[in-house]
């Protein structure tokens, strides 16, 4: 096997990755056991695996990964997951619900099979900062889910539109309380924008009035790219 069959490619972005990594490394020790949901090639499966964690892989196509060692799950994330109650220390899902219909059956079931005080990361695209919501105010829908995107093939299109007012409600619905909501990185075309930040937030209050919610104007929202947040059983 070739070095390019044997090297899985990350899904998401790098930098992407480098934070789930570090949150893993902040909230649990090594020997922990992890589930990689939605895992692909491998990529960030091999990352967790090399610093000391336990870690199972799960995809639902299984034969694009690229670890030999390591075992791989068939797994439809779609589905009840086929593991017993209280399996894991953390679930791993990176840029991968969005692609979901039953994107909250996914995370009812990550609280099952999480262990008491384990960890649920899930990472989604953030349709929510300025760039985004300007956007959708000129174009009618966000960046990722034009027309052209929703004909691409049915695992590579963005289904299911989740702002982080919805992902924190369903996660605290299925029995978790949010620990953490962070980003990969800051986007310039959002920072670029700040300028129309206090509008934003003063016809913001103006139209929701006592709906308001100041959670949708942190920095991380407001100009991240990536939306990384940690939910605990």
């Amino acid at each position: 096997m070739n070095e390019s069959e044997s090297t899985p490619k990350p899904q998401a972005l790098k930098k992407t990755h480098n934070v789930v990594f570090n949150l893993i490394k902040e909230h649990l020790p090594k020997g922990s056991v992890i589930l990689d949901a939605g895992c692909g090639e491998g990529a960030l499966t091999k990352k967790l695996s090399e610093a000391g964690y336990d870690v199972f892989a799960a995809d639902i196509f299984p034969e694009r990964f690229k670890l030999e060692k390591l075992p791989i799950i068939r797994c439809d994330l779609n589905s009840s997951l086929p593991f017993s109650d209280s399996s894991f220390d953390s679930v791993i899902v990176v840029e991968v619900i969005e692609h979901l219909i039953h994107w909250e059956g996914f995370l009812q079931e990550s609280h099952r099979v999480l262990k008491p005080g384990g960890i649920l990361v899930v990472s989604v695209p953030n349709i929510l900062n300025l760039a985004s919501r300007l956007r959708y105010l000129i174009c009618g829908y966000p960046s990722l889910y034009s027309n052209k995107r929703l004909r691409e093939d049915a695992t590579k299109r963005h289904i299911s539109l989740i702002p982080v007012q919805f992902l924190i409600n369903s996660a605290q619905r299925s029995g978790f309380r949010v620990k953490r909501i962070t980003t990969d990185k800051f986007r310039y075309s959002a920072l670029f924008l700040s300028p129309m930040l206090p509008f934003a937030i003063l016809l913001t209050k103006l139209f929701l009035q006592d709906s308001f919610d100041l959670l949708t104007f942190k920095a991380s929202i407001l100009f991240g790219r990536t939306l990384i947040s940690v939910f605990q059983k």
